[in-house]
């Protein structure tokens, strides 16, 4: 019998592997790059979303100079283009994209790109929607259980109406 530890792990590299390409590119010889599965959409606010990808693996480039390219759109299934290119990153993993509109619906992408110029192909579209009004965050310290005094035993039973 598997364990929790062992399905989720197996669950994970499945998404890694998802979407991979292993075509030979025209220039010398080089396989593209794997395509960067995004893993984690956040809608931070109005006008941002948080995006993280898997690292990409090539077959000549170090990970640590792998290029990724975030395009984002409010069209479905949209061609990544220049209109769409929100940021260049090489060697993150993950970025906010920001000066979004509220309340809409984005469409998100992440191209990899060899040092040989390769882009990675069977890239998967991912989507969120920014918050409709803005997200306050509280300047109050997070208080604990244990803090309030909530295990206290002489209170354990007692109930308030």
């Amino acid at each position: 019998m598997r364990s929790k530890f062992e399905i989720v792990t197996f669950t994970v590299i499945l998404l890694g592997l998802a979407g991979c390409s292993s075509g030979i590119d025209d220039n010398n010889g080089q396989q593209s790059p794997r395509a960067a599965p995004l893993s984690l959409l956040i809608a931070n606010d109005t006008d941002k979303v948080t995006i993280a990808w898997l690292p990409s693996p090539d077959d000549r480039t170090a990970a640590a100079a792998i290029k990724y390219r975030a395009h984002a759109s409010t069209t479905a299934n949209f061609i990544p283009g220049s209109n769409t290119q929100q940021m260049e990153l090489t060697g993150e993993t993950s970025a906010i994209v920001e000066n979004l509109v509220a309340a809409t619906e984005y469409f998100f992408l992440v191209e990899a790109v060899d040092e040989a110029g390769n882009v990675s192909v069977n890239n998967q579209y991912r989507s969120a929607t920014t918050a409709s009004v803005p997200i306050k965050r509280s300047a109050q310290p997070i208080q604990m259980a244990d803090d309030l005094n909530l295990f206290d035993p002489d209170i354990a039973g007692t109930t308030y109406t």
